[in-house]
Order: C-alpha cells, then sequence, then structure tokens
C-alpha cells in the first residue's frame, strides 16, 4: 500500500469517525482503544510497517459493525490509487514523503478522538454460527433469533469476557438488572452474512488463528441462542481454545413446559444441520474438526452423523449429558462410529434433568448410564451445582479434561483424572 493510499484511508477515517463509533455502539470503546494503539505505532513505523499496520487497522474494522462503511472506503482507497497513478502528481519529488507526513498528521488527529490505551475491561470471543431460528431483528440481542423455525441463516456474534470472570461461570446479571459486557457475559456484536461470504470469512478467520481447529457446539433443550453463544464462547475461551468457536443453534423453545416442542425441532432440524456440517467440509486443508453437543443437542448430531458426506469427518466427538435413550444409542452407534478418531460420552448418575427425562419416557438416558463402544465417562464424582446437567462447562476439572481431548487428542489412560471403571469397558472421572 503506497503511502499516498495510507493517507487518503486515515482521511476517510478522520471524516467518518463518528458514523463508525455509532455503528460500533457498546462496543465501541474496545475498538477505539485498539485503533489508537494500531495508529500509535504507525506514526513511528517504516514504510513496510506503515502498509502492515494499515491492513490491521482495516481488518479490525471489517470485524464490527461499521463493515459495510470500511468496504466503502476499500472502493474509496482503489479509486484514489488510480486517479494518482493516472496523473504526474505522483511522480513529482518528495511526493511520497509529503504523503507520509500528511498521513501521520491524520493519524494523530484522528488518536486525539479515541479513548486512551489502557486495560480492557473485557475481552471479547467471536462466535461464527448456523441457525434455523427465525430472526426477529430486535435491538436486545439477546432476543435477535427467536424460537420460531426458519431456513438457515449464518453470520458471526461476538461475545463479551469480563476482566473478573471466573472459569466455569458465565457471569450474568441479577434478576431485571441490565448487562454490561465489563461485568457480564453478554452478546456485543451479531453480523449475519451470505453462505459464500460465510465460509470466506470462516477460512480468513482461520488463517490468522494459532491452531487450524474448529469446535462446533449442539446445544440441548431449553436454550435460547443468546445462552448458547455465551456458552460456546465460555467455554473456549476458559479452554484456551486457539481455533473457531462455531454455534449451531436449532429452535429450541427455551422453556421448562416445551419439553416435547424442543423434542419435535430437534428431529426437525437434522436436514439443515446436515447441510451446515457438509458446507464446513468445504474447508480444505489441514482444519481439525471437532463437535461437541449437549443434552437433547445429542439427538441433532446422533441422527444427522449417519447422513453426512463422505468428505465430513471430524476429529473428536463428545456427546455431553446425552438426553437419548441408552439402549437406542448403543444398538445403532456403529452407524456413525467412523466419523471421527474418537467418541467420548460424559454420562452422570447425579445428572437430576436426566432423570426426569427417563421419568418421561420410561427408560434410561446415555447421560446417565453411559453406553458401551464409546469412551464413556462416569462424571458422578465431579461436585455438581443445581441440577447437575451443565457440568461439561461450569467445572474446572471437566473443562481441563475437554482441553487435552480437543488440543491434543489423549486418550483417557492418558488423562490424570480418568481411571478405568471395574467393569472393564468403560471409565469414572476421579477429581
Amino acid at each position: 500500500m503506497a503511502e499516498y493510499d495510507n493517507t487518503a484511508f486515515l482521511e476517510l477515517l478522520r471524516d467518518h469517525l463518528s458514523d463508525i463509533q455509532a455503528l460500533c455502539g457498546n462496543d465501541w470503546e474496545s475498538v477505539g482503544r485498539q485503533i489508537r494503539l494500531i495508529l500509535g505505532e504507525y506514526v513511528n513505523a517504516d514504510h513496510e510497517s506503515s502498509d502492515r499496520l494499515m491492513e490491521d487497522l482495516f481488518n479490525l474494522l471489517l470485524t464490527t459493525r461499521a463493515r459495510d462503511l470500511v468496504e466503502e472506503f476499500s472502493a474509496a482507497r482503489r479509486r484514489t490509487k488510480n486517479v494518482a497513478a493516472s496523473g504526474a502528481e505522483i511522480e513529482r519529488p518528495g511526493f511520497e514523503t509529503e504523503a507520509r507526513k500528511a498521513g501521520f498528521e491524520t493519524a494523530v488527529n484522528v488518536s486525539e478522538w479515541l479513548p486512551e490505551p489502557g486495560d480492557f475491561q473485557y475481552r471479547s470471543v467471536q462466535v461464527f454460527f448456523a441457525t434455523d431460528r427465525k430472526a426477529t431483528n430486535e435491538d436486545n440481542l439477546n432476543n435477535y433469533f427467536g424460537a420460531a423455525r426458519d431456513r438457515l441463516s449464518y453470520g458471526a456474534v461476538r461475545v463479551s469476557i469480563p476482566d473478573r470472570h471466573k472459569t466455569g461461570q458465565v457471569e450474568r446479571p441479577f434478576a431485571w438488572f441490565p448487562e454490561s459486557p465489563t461485568r457480564h457475559v453478554a452478546l456485543v456484536d451479531i453480523v449475519q452474512s451470505q453462505p459464500r461470504q460465510f465460509i470466506g470469512d470462516l477460512r480468513n478467520t482461520l488463517r490468522s488463528t494459532r491452531s487450524q481447529k474448529v469446535l462446533i457446539f449442539v446445544h440441548g433443550y431449553r436454550v435460547s441462542f443468546a445462552d448458547a453463544a455465551r456458552t460456546i464462547a465460555q467455554m473456549c475461551f476458559d479452554l484456551n481454545f486457539t481455533g473457531i468457536p462455531f454455534l449451531y443453534s436449532w429452535p429450541s423453545k427455551g422453556s421448562f413446559l416445551n419439553y416435547t416442542r424442543d423434542e419435535a425441532n430437534a428431529a426437525w432440524t437434522r436436514e439443515n444441520f446436515i447441510k451446515t456440517i457438509n458446507m464446513l467440509a468445504e474447508l480444505t486443508g489441514p482444519v481439525e474438526q471437532h463437535l461437541l453437543a449437549h443434552s437433547m443437542g445429542n439427538r441433532v448430531i446422533f441422527h444427522g452423523l449417519q447422513f453426512l458426506n463422505a468428505s465430513s469427518r471430524f476429529k473428536q466427538v463428545i456427546l455431553a449429558a446425552p438426553d437419548e435413550d441408552a439402549s437406542t444409542l448403543e444398538s445403532q452407534i456403529d452407524r456413525f462410529l467412523g466419523r471421527a478418531e474418537r467418541h467420548t460420552l460424559y454420562a452422570s448418575s447425579r445428572d437430576y434433568a436426566l432423570r426426569a427425562s427417563k421419568w418421561v419416557h420410561g427408560e434410561p438416558r446415555g447421560g446417565q448410564i453411559g453406553v458401551v463402544g464409546l469412551d464413556s465417562i462416569d462424571a458422578s464424582a465431579v461436585d455438581f451445582s443445581r441440577f447437575g446437567h451443565s457440568y461439561f462447562h461450569d467445572q474446572r476439572a471437566l473443562l481441563a479434561d475437554i482441553f487435552l481431548l480437543v488440543e491434543h487428542g489423549h486418550p483417557p489412560d492418558q488423562r490424570p483424572f480418568i481411571r478405568r471403571a471395574p467393569n472393564g469397558s468403560n471409565w469414572f472421572f476421579q477429581p
């Protein structure tokens, strides 16, 4: 990028700073600080570094709600470059030096209007998603996607993790008090995109991550889109996951009283789940895909994995507290065993939510007793809270075990808290 191009971009940034701030909304403080840090480096950079920093700035702005405006910047930059290149001005001696000086002055001018650098009050996790929930388009991001069925849509949601976050917790406001990204795990931005752009964004983000990994999460019964996004963001943050969090959200009603409706929707969503996973198979290269399902979400993947394209394979498939008939899982397990290098099931006899499900269905659930043929791990010894159903993401020891699975692929006998069960076929957790 030539100096006149950098300067033109900075001048456009200066002229539209208030528009960018308005579009970023609650996330402006964090974005503004990052812009200021980049501009601070820019004024002391050499020619090569200044180009890199402007690209960093451009890519940062592309991740915000101001993306459309920034893309207009890009078009304007190209026009500026073409006009300059077509005239004699660019060949005048000293032009680059003057352009560079003008760029520095503009950068300093923009910095004066940005938040002071310092410790961020929260960090954010970007979660890519696919969902067949109907969008409500409400301003309240907690209600942006409802519980009605719709065609598949794609995008990315950014979730705040406050500085005082504690491992295993999803910090939420008490009762009716307002949420704040500096104190709570909260949705700060949702951007929808078309399938082709979505895959392109996913590929570009993968290139910038420390590892070529995607962790796909399928939530369970009585879970809203916002709750599911908060869960996978908190979990990936606590795992220090170096890849991309991905959420598949089906239209759960999010209510205790709608269990049978959630069962119907978990069955209905199967074809959309298959379509999504087959689309992710287009991510060429050495990309590791891991699949994690919780509770009723296991029904989605259990019945969907059997019909995937041959190219859709996973490194790890993790079934956490599956709300599926244990006998059905065991009798049909051969239908999907070849889809991953390792299949792990976490179960607990102290899972009160699954006790209720057993009472409804009359048969034990896979998340209560485990299944022969998988790496079934009895997690009953974990110090549970509440209903004992969300232990996979709110207990530090379980998070550490999943970390060893996803990051290193360790089998049960190489993980510190896992012991062989007396029956010789399953395992149990001993924290």
